[in-house]
Order: structure tokens, then C-alpha cells, then sequence
């Protein structure tokens, strides 16, 4: 399935006049226009409060948006989502993304299933890599070898949200655990996966990617090909393609043009 979202710089259930300034604090929203295409927006910059960012999630399910996605900035974004949740009922709820560097795979599990039993099975998990600027400059973690990383994340965290026994000894983790919450399902993964090789192990592993600034020639001629192919090879449903590009909503497209190339 793939899914084509526009990130819309503007106020969400509003005369759109004037662009919203874009900020670490917006919450990121899509809303389903016909078949399996989908459109992203940005909710109003007012949401830079927990109780905001909840408001802002119900005001979205009010407005018929079919889903409420944060990013992995100021407050927990899973925390987030799983109040939300309890303001809810129909809304999809998920991170976009979440770096798995900074959660344990083990712990990352035992917080996605708990998140997505509070949403009554609404939750999506979106992870990421992030940057090396922000995992090795920031953090002071290494940043090596990422695809391996990811791998074997995904190889523990998959079938650990499974309620599965995971035994696994590699070069970036070593795990022997189970997490048995019996009250939850495993909600679907999704991966900031760009490049062939994330794209495969995405396809191979994971439900879908979260793209962002993927143009439709590398959607096509790399982004399916690529994770789909894994997919079937694994005998996996076809997978997810989320596809977000910026775009704005305004009355005055000369101005914004202006504004944004300043």
C-alpha cells in the first residue's frame, strides 16, 4: 500500500490565509483523501503543551482526520499518544519516528505494547536512526554500522511485541528475554528507511517506511521495488509507503513563496 502525504504548513480547521510557522513543538497529523493516498498536516504551533498536544489530537479526530503522528521532540511522544488516546476513540496514533538509540529494544517493546493497548489497537511505532549529529555529537554514541543496528533492533523487537522468546547474540545487542503482556498486541512497525539497504531490511522486518523528501521517481523506482521485493521474499503483506513532502496552503502563494525563500 502506498500512501502519499503532504506536510501542509498552515492551521488545521481554519480559513487557511497565512502560513504556521513550522516548530520543534507541531504535531504531525494525516488525513485520508481518496484510496490509499493520505495527506499530512501540521497541527496549529499552540500545541507546545502536554495538554496542547492532547487538545490538538482530539481536535483532529473531531475534524475527520484519520491520524495524529508526533515526532520524537519535546515531550515523549509515546507518552503523549498514549494519553491521547484516552481522549479518543477512533484516530490512528503514531510516533514519526522515534531514534532507537535512545531505548533498549526490550524497553522499547514493553512501551510500544502498553501505548497501543491504551489506543485500543490504534497505535503505529514509527522509528528512525535520526542523525549521526544528534546520536554521535550530541548524544556521545557510536553511530557506526547502521544498518546492522537497525537489523537487529527490528530482529528483537519484533518478536518480542509477539510475546515471543528472543535469544539473539549480535554485534550490536545481546538479548535473552521475553516481554508476556497478554492484555496487548503488537502494533505495526514502520521505519525511516531511504536507502536500498534500510529498504530491505525494512521490507524483510518491519510493516512499512516513513519517508520524508522522497521523490516520486525514487519511490518507484527504488522505494517499492526495493522493501516490496523483501517483503514478498519473506512472505510478508505488501508494505506500507509513507511518503511526506512540504508543501503550503495559503491565499497568498506569491508572499509565501517569498517568505520561504528568504
Amino acid at each position: 500500500m502506498c500512501q502519499f502525504l503532504t506536510r501542509l504548513v498552515c492551521r488545521v480547521g481554519r480559513r487557511l490565509t497565512t502560513p504556521v510557522r513550522h516548530t520543534a513543538s507541531n504535531l504531525i497529523s494525516f488525513r485520508q483523501i481518496s484510496g490509499n493516498f493520505t495527506m499530512r498536516v501540521l497541527a496549529p504551533p499552540n500545541a507546545a503543551t502536554l495538554a496542547g498536544k492532547i487538545e490538538a489530537v482530539k481536535q483532529l479526530e473531531a475534524d475527520g482526520f484519520a491520524g495524529a503522528f508526533l515526532p520524537s521532540m519535546a515531550h515523549d511522544a509515546m507518552t503523549v499518544l498514549a494519553l491521547a488516546a484516552g481522549e479518543t476513540s477512533e484516530i490512528e496514533l503514531g510516533t514519526y519516528v522515534i531514534p532507537t538509540y535512545t531505548r533498549h529494544p526490550v524497553a522499547m517493546a514493553q512501551q510500544a505494547l502498553a501505548v497501543n493497548a491504551a489506543a485500543g489497537g490504534r497505535f503505529t511505532l514509527g522509528l528512525g536512526l535520526s542523525h549521526e549529529v544528534v546520536i554521535k555529537d550530541s548524544w556521545g554514541l557510536d553511530f557506526s554500522n547502521v544498518v546492522r543496528h537497525m537489523r537487529e533492533y527490528l530482529e528483537i523487537l519484533v518478536p518480542l511485541m509477539r510475546g515471543e522468546v528472543v535469544h539473539h547474540q549480535g554485534e550490536a545487542f545481546e538479548v535473552h528475554s521475553q516481554v508476556e503482556l497478554p492484555d496487548c498486541e503488537p502494533p505495526p512497525v514502520i521505519v525511516a528507511a531511504l536507502g536500498p539497504q534500510m529498504l530491505r531490511v525494512t521490507g524483510r522486518l518491519a510493516d512499512g517506511t516513513a519517508l520524508w523528501l522522497a521523490g516520486p521517481k525514487w519511490i518507484e523506482e527504488v522505494v517499492i521495488p526495493e522493501m516490496g521485493g523483501a517483503a514478498r521474499e519473506a512472505g510478508k503483506p505488501e508494505p506500507r509507503v509513507i511518503a511526506g513532502v512540504p508543501i503550503s496552503v495559503t491565499a497568498d502563494p506569491d508572499g509565501t513563496r517569498e517568505r520561504i525563500s528568504r
